[in-house]
């Protein structure tokens, strides 16, 4: 897949660093710190990644969402990959070029990284779940396509990825709108 230059040069600049950033080595992936999300919790989450209105309409509907425990390393890889340690909306464009530039600051995670993470499917409806959740800080991500492009091919430019931190505790059931805009 090929970018134009317009769009690396837009990449290129939405992943500039702080000079304290730059200066600070970018922290090691730790199975210890993560292993309180292990095993079965009592907590749910019941997600939604769909929004039709006229000043949004896109949808997750299909696709794969990825629940990961928050740690230092989530942290830094959310902070350079989205700008946020909260919740953004970016271009798919902007997501892999991030992901695939060779940069010391983005190591690449482990092959146990991937075994804290919990997944789930956005619905037809954009609606997802999680259940059996340990209390604690995530990190929500997923992809999201214009509505009414399910099953047909969208162009790349009009595909983005969103993240979202919540925080879930005490057996209850947490509502998280993928969609919903903080700012």
């Amino acid at each position: 897949m090929g970018f134009g230059t317009r769009s690396l040069v837009l990449m290129a600049s939405a992943h500039l660093v702080s000079p304290a950033m730059a200066a600070e080595q970018p922290p090691s992936y730790s199975a210890e710190e993560v292993a309180w999300s292990i095993g079965f919790g009592s907590n749910i989450i019941d997600g939604s990644g769909a929004a039709a209105g006229p000043s949004d309409s896109a949808t997750c509907a299909g696709e794969e969402v990825v629940l990961r425990p928050d740690s230092l390393f989530e942290r830094h890889r959310n902070r350079i990959i989205f700008g946020s340690l909260e919740g953004a909306r970016i271009p798919v464009t902007r997501f892999l070029a991030v992901i695939n530039a060779d940069d010391p600051m983005l190591p690449v995670p482990p092959k146990d990284y991937e075994a804290v993470a919990r997944r789930s499917h956005c619905a037809i409806d954009g609606k997802f779940l999680f259940t059996g959740v340990q209390d604690g800080e995530y990190y929500a991500v997923t992809m999201l396509f214009p509505r009414g492009n399910l099953g047909k091919a969208s162009p790349i430019d009009d595909i983005e990825v969103v993240m979202k931190r919540l925080k879930v505790g005490g057996g209850q059931t947490s509502k998280l709108d993928l969609l919903h805009r903080d700012d």
